[in-house]
């Protein structure tokens, strides 16, 4: 997984140059800038970096891109809906004649987030000093990655970067969707996952103990369930610090794995492997894969190129070792299909319509029916998964607190028929 790094690099005249580069640590970071004849000064995480603010004291007091001190709110960076946007304003103002330097003065001052202002307006001010749109954004890989600052540059050698905005907008906007659909997905569990707990933990600290006590002070003799219950709430009750401690460690323990570039692979390959979640993140895979490689040649981008960049935003090791693995035999003349059939991750209707499409000339279609095809399979693979969750998590949750309130009646029921 590529971190985000903030650096500042003298180049061969021995100028200072700033910008940021995506690495999966600082060593990388830094012999990708010596392979671009970079001397680096200093290269900073730049989830440390406020996107262009100076810090003053600490991350609270900063001087901001217009040279002003301010106090630092923590305003949320850009995200991807203010790129979908403003790539559509921009594509709109461009087909309507206005030009380039104008537009991006325009779209300055109409941003939600006045950090994203402050990046357009870095952004025009590069252009005015000589750079190509290309590589001005290229220097803010935090709101415009790889791939859209890959396509515009291809959109500026071909003369239609209007258009290419346009595609730009229609990927974004289907991997927004995509994103959508797995929040919706996540976000049912978690709730009722969070209740479940909420529930749980009342019952067993505040309810259960006060009516062991009743219990014990009426002197009944209880049920094997009543036990288990009165049994697994003293436990809980006795052992919270340890419990806090590893639901702690848990969560760390696996956010670890999910960010640490040594076992990030392997949690990759085992999500691959998981019942439901595998064949999903498969499908999302495929599609995102197709989809990225279809725009970038349909943009105009070379094939190796494309490779390159869908590895990066692959999302999964195994998908960019695999995609790498491609590029790689691409590369040494074979054909792009035959390396795809060996990846065998891919479905064989896949390769055989990139085969087609390499035969006929028109792989860029192909690969955007594919793509179309895996974004509806992806639609019903998360409906299916969401229907399949709730009555699931519904059972888990009656079956948790219908058994603890049994437990705790079973003794009311028999005292009453005793009194009877």
């Amino acid at each position: 997984m590529s971190i985000e790094f903030s650096y500042k690099a003298r180049n061969k005249a021995g100028k200072i140059e700033q910008g940021f580069i995506e690495a999966k640590d600082r060593n990388r970071a830094a012999n990708i800038l010596k392979r671009r004849n970079l001397y680096p000064v200093s290269i900073v995480d730049a989830s440390d970096d406020l996107g262009g603010e100076q810090k003053i004291i600490g991350s609270l007091i900063v001087r901001n891109a217009e040279g002003q001190i301010a106090i630092n709110m923590g305003e949320k960076k850009a995200g991807l809906r203010d790129v979908i946007i403003f790539s559509k304003q921009l594509s709109t103002m461009l087909l309507s004649g206005v030009p380039l330097i104008q537009g991006l003065d325009i779209l300055a001052g109409q941003q939600p987030s006045k950090q994203f202002g402050y990046t357009i307006k870095k952004i025009k001010k590069k252009i005015e000093d000589g750079a190509t749109l290309s590589d001005a954004l290229s220097d803010f890989p935090r709101e415009f990655g790889k791939l859209y600052t890959a396509l515009v540059r291809a959109g500026e050698s071909s003369g239609s970067l209007d258009t290419v905005l346009l595609k730009i907008v229609m990927y974004l906007e289907r991997q927004k969707k995509i994103q959508g659909q797995l929040k919706s997905a996540t976000m049912y569990p978690m709730i009722v996952s969070f209740i479940a707990v909420a529930v749980f933990g009342f019952l067993m600290a505040v309810v259960v103990p006060q009516m062991a006590n009743t219990f014990k002070g009426a002197g009944l003799e209880l049920p094997g369930i009543t036990k288990a219950v009165i049994w697994t709430s003293d436990f809980i009750v006795a052992n919270w610090m340890y419990e806090i401690a590893v639901i702690a460690g848990g969560l760390f323990g696996t956010r670890f794995a999910f960010t640490n570039p040594k076992t990030r692979p392997y949690v990759d390959l085992l999500l691959l492997k998981v019942p439901l979640i595998g064949p999903l993140l498969l499908k999302i895979g495929v599609s995102r894969f197709c989809q990225t490689m279809a725009t970038m040649l349909a943009s105009g981008v070379n094939i190796l190129d494309s490779l390159d960049i869908c590895a990066e935003s692959a999302g999964n090791d195994v998908l960019e070792k695999m995609t790498l693995d491609i590029k790689k035999a691409v590369s040494e003349g074979s054909s792009f299909a035959e390396p795809l059939a060996e990846a065998k991750l891919f479905p064989k209707m896949v390769v055989s319509m990139v085969d087609v499409g390499e035969r006929s000339g028109s792989l860029d279609e192909m690969l955007q029916k594919v793509s179309s095809f895996y974004e509806e399979e992806v639609d019903e693979a998360i409906d299916g998964m969401i229907k399949m969750i709730e009555p699931i998590m519904i059972c888990v949750l009656g079956a948790i607190i219908g058994f603890i309130l049994i437990g705790m009646f079973l003794p009311i029921f028999d005292m009453g028929g005793a009194g009877a």
